[in-house]
């Protein structure tokens, strides 16, 4: 969190305090009462769903000064500086307030909202993020029953995977567009902005809107939809003069990947298969975890690694990629022990500069791949963890730089006198060896199907094996 930010929410009961005139504390208990309490000759009443800080919502409501508008946002810091902002503009008409998008049934009759805005909705990317989108079918259903007869929902966006996920909702609920645009600068100059909309477009955003009233209501609401935004992206990603706001990581990889491919596709064209391709042995493995890497750390963390995967392989039914031969125990461990090879000379392309020297070296292009599908959704790497071995890879690599943070504080400094329920209550402090992922872990454990406990037994007791085979933890009781 931003020291700035932090601040901000320490003093937050202050500002709320200092804001009170227009933030509506108990948004959850004014279904049917908003005019009401707030403006009872008000004509219409309008909710900005994901109002941020306030500015579309309060020029809208300078400029229909006989309309009720409410912003409602789920981050607290954005109710009281949008309620601030209102008042040091002494616009009447307008009120904040925290509410999550599940929660509207809760603060809004059936029929009192004449307009609902979505302006620049977080696009929420992943797949298992889909539901919390303000155009998921359950919320537009939600939407269908507080709009009055004649209302509509007004949206803007920044990103065109979300306007074409979002169509795909609509015609679900039964919303007819009635208008659209892709360039809604470029056609309407006059419409109320916020700062956040002006800065995207002085990005070189094109800013898609939309405007839709519920039609009549399909027989099925079956979600057909592919959830992934990434499926809603050109194919030729290269051709982008602008990537969304939350779709830079994604676009990112799939650049990588695409790349990759080019690279694979000129390769083949210079008749370079030629080229000596290897499986290392561990000794060949480790010698050039070295040659790339000299911080003591970094090489005891490979060859951690790899010994943990080769434990795994031991454990499980390894195998290697299909027209590879090789022992798998030795595959598994080179794999692991060069999976950080480029981390050291490049921090910043990690699971990027490590391509060129994999190739540079002549290592067979399948361990490759298998070694950088760590770094899915956290560096550039281009390859999403498939095989069994790359699964255990992303879970198990930050996981024993957890375990080995551990083994730092305890007095034996040894694995041997170390249970899983002490690596747990690690795991749970946050503040314990931050730079380790827990989210990684996690979903790394999930991504395997096994439950987190499992994945920690596992991993600890393969360090255990890693400890006694050296006669000591290296870097901590043995020298390298």
């Amino acid at each position: 969190m931003h020291a700035r930010m932090s601040r901000m929410l320490k003093d937050i009961d202050v500002r709320l305090e200092r804001a009170a005139a227009a933030i509506e504390f108990e948004p959850a208990q004014r279904a049917g009462l908003w005019a009401q309490t707030w403006m009872p000759q008000a004509k219409e009443v309008r909710l900005d769903m994901g109002s941020g800080r306030g500015g579309f919502t309060i020029e809208s409501a300078k400029r229909d000064p006989q309309t009720l508008y409410i912003g409602l946002d789920a981050e607290v810091i954005c109710t009281a500086c949008a309620g601030r902002a209102a008042l040091e503009e002494q616009v009447k008409n307008v009120v904040f307030g925290t509410l999550h998008a599940q929660d509207l049934p809760k603060a809004f009759a059936p029929g009192e909202l004449s307009c609902i805005y979505l302006n620049f909705s977080t696009p929420f990317p992943r797949k298992k993020f889909a539901a919390q989108r303000l155009t998921y079918l359950d919320n537009l259903m939600t939407y269908r029953t507080l709009l009055c007869e004649g209302g509509r929902i007004e949206l803007k966006t920044d990103s065109q995977p979300f306007r074409d996920f979002t169509l795909t909702q609509l015609a679900l609920a039964g919303f007819e567009v009635v208008w659209s645009t892709d360039d809604m600068r470029a056609e309407d100059t006059q419409s109320p902005t916020s700062e956040y909309e002006q800065k995207l477009v002085a990005q070189g955003a094109k800013i898609y809107a939309l405007h839709a009233v519920p039609g009549e209501l399909p027989e099925s609401q079956e979600q057909t939809a592919s959830m992934s935004l990434i499926d809603y992206m050109p194919a030729d990603l290269s051709t982008l003069t602008y990537i969304p706001f939350g779709m830079e990581g994604y676009v990112e990889c799939m650049l990588n990947r695409q790349a990759n491919q080019k690279r694979k596709t000129e390769a083949k064209q210079r008749k370079k298969e030629s080229r000596m391709s290897t499986v290392p042995t561990k000794e060949e493995a480790l010698a050039l975890l070295d040659k790339y890497n000299k911080e003591e750390y970094h090489r005891v963390h490979g060859r951690i690694v790899g010994a943990v995967l080769a434990w795994y392989a031991q454990k499980t039914e390894a195998s290697v990629p299909e027209g590879v031969e090789a022992d798998p125990i030795n595959y598994w461990y080179a794999v692991g022990a060069l999976h950080d090879i480029d981390f050291e000379l490049y921090p910043e392309e990690h699971c990027v500069a490590g391509v060129k020297i994999f190739e540079d070296e002549g290592i067979d292009p399948h361990i490759m791949r298998n070694a950088l599908s760590h770094g899915w959704g956290m560096t550039g790497s281009a390859w999403e963890p498939e095989l069994q071995m790359e699964k255990i890879l992303f879970a198990a690599d930050e996981l024993t730089g957890l375990i080995y943070a551990a083994i730092r504080m305890r007095p034996s400094k040894s694995t041997l006198d170390m249970d899983a329920k002490s690596v747990k209550k690690k795991f749970k402090d946050k503040r314990f060896a931050e730079g380790c992922s827990r989210e990684t872990i996690a979903s790394g454990a999930e991504n395997l199907g096994w439950t987190l406990d499992e994945l920690i037994e596992g991993t600890l007791e393969a360090m255990q094996a890693y400890e006694q085979e050296q006669g000591g933890m290296p870097g901590i009781t043995k020298e390298l």
